[in-house]
């Protein structure tokens, strides 16, 4: 890095680097040498890459970008931010007569941000808009008003006037938005974000608001934002904040499933599955935006059902702020059975389930941002049960500090009920503990691969 001699700025890197600092004809010349390097292999469950390589970190003190900026602290570049977008947050005089109308008698606060989020959601589509300053500074909501789109930082800027319009408070909040992000440097201030989304404190609750989705339940930042610090712009009151973490109810997924299975291995299926979490974000986005044949596609793929037909299904999300998806589904299948000797051997439908390195092979922690919690109830209805003799697996249980996993069976003379939850809990499980993390899992996994329901003929 080449700069003036005066240039202020803090740096970050780890000790792998071999440093130098010199001067050349009234510069600072900084150099970094890392020499050779492989990047890690990608590993199940691990940090994002960012949080993995070396890397060397420069933020400058003072910056201009719009406007002049100091990355002193976060107070100070969440000044900058504030002064970059001020005056952004007006809206014309159309909008604030339609925003009268909207919320003409209603008294509760919650309501009226409710009622204003649908109506930007119905009146609004996301658009990215990055020329000029428009990377990191909002175009104005009065943009918004007049066209009708605009990105995450405009959408987020119409919703916070629409808000003011109607005396309510709100916040500009950066965040950087994915599945699994990288953390933000708390002890360098600076543009870590990708992502805006809106704040809404209330006296009794605080409000999270993504505007750039028109189908998101109200007050629902689901994986894409969750549970991470996000940099809350209010002026010289500008800090770092925490979104709200997903818990194991808010992921929950509920299937049901019954089978009708002949003896030759052909049947017919009904499922029933109430989704929440990232299953709920996904199916929720695929009833909306999809075409019948991709619905039939992804559709058929997720059943997990092998030699799978899927003939009627239907997407339920009961009203539109429900951050939970019903789906329920018809189809046929074939070769449900394997035949050995005179044995029918049916396996029991597969559960998703992380596919992880030896810890021999294992080089990084695992990190589970959010967690997972399924429940699943499958019934095989088998007309000719009394001609053979059946055998299911045992029971079993698994119960850990990083989840839960569980099979039951019980029987009638014509069905097979398997009941089985699992669960894994938000962790960040370093390689020390990597071992007693794998073994856990491949004792279930091995549980699981010996899990058969076996037929055998009578004499």
């Amino acid at each position: 890095m080449i700069s003036p001699e005066d240039f202020d700025f803090k740096s970050e890197y780890p000790d792998v680097f071999r440093f130098r600092n010199g001067n050349k004809k009234r510069r600072k010349v900084l150099e970094w040498n890392l020499g050779s390097y492989e990047t890690p292999e990608e590993e199940v469950l691990a940090s994002p890459l960012a949080e993995l390589i070396p890397r060397v970190i420069i933020v400058p003190q003072k910056f201009e970008y719009g406007v002049k900026g100091s990355s002193e602290n976060w107070q100070t570049f969440g000044i900058w931010q504030s002064n970059l977008n001020a005056g952004t947050d007006l809206l014309t005089t159309s909008e604030k007569e339609k925003v009268d109308k909207l919320i003409k008698g209603i008294d509760s606060k919650r309501e009226i941000a409710r009622t204003l989020y649908h109506y930007m959601q119905d009146n609004t589509h996301y658009i990215n808009v990055s020329i000029d300053f428009g990377g990191l500074k909002s175009y104005p909501a009065s943009y918004v008003c007049n066209n009708k789109y605009g990105d995450c930082k405009a959408l987020t800027t119409y919703m916070k006037a629409l808000l003011k319009y109607a005396g309510i408070e709100s916040f500009y909040t950066k965040i950087r938005a994915g599945e699994n992000t990288a953390s933000i440097n708390e002890q360098l201030p600076s543009q870590q974000f990708n992502h805006v989304i809106l704040c809404v404190p209330l006296e009794q609750d605080t409000i999270w608001l993504e505007n750039t989705s028109d189908i998101s339940p109200f007050n629902y930042l689901g994986s894409f934002t969750q549970n991470r610090k996000a940099l809350l712009i209010d002026g010289n009151k500008s800090r770092l904040v925490k979104t709200p973490a997903m818990d194991i109810s808010d992921v929950l997924e509920k299937r049901c499933y019954r089978f009708f299975i002949a003896e030759d291995g052909s049947g017919e299926v009904t499922i029933n599955q109430k989704l929440r979490g990232d299953a709920f974000e996904a199916l929720n986005y695929y009833k909306e935006q999809a075409s019948t044949e991709d619905q039939k596609e992804l559709l058929t793929k997720y059943c997990k059902i092998d030699n799978f037909t899927l003939q009627n299904w239907k997407l339920i999300q009961a009203h539109r702020d429900t951050p939970e998806i019903e789906l329920n589904m018809q189809g046929t299948f074939d070769d449900q059975f394997r035949e050995i000797g005179k044995m029918l051997v049916l396996k029991p439908l597969k559960l998703a389930f992380p596919e992880l390195e030896t810890p021999s092979q294992r080089t990084h922690d695992v990190r589970i941002p959010m967690p997972s919690n399924c429940i699943d109830s499958i019934v095989y209805e088998l007309p000719n049960q009394k001609q053979f003799e059946v055998r299911v697996p045992e029971n079993a249980v698994f119960k850990t500090d990083y989840g839960s996993y569980s099979e039951e069976y019980s029987r009638t003379d014509s069905t097979i009920l398997l009941t089985r939850h699992f669960q894994l809990y938000t962790n960040r499980i370093s390689k020390a503990k990597y071992k007693e993390f794998y073994d856990i899992i491949s004792s279930i996994r091995d549980y699981r691969k010996q899990s058969s329901i076996i037929l055998n003929k009578k004499q």
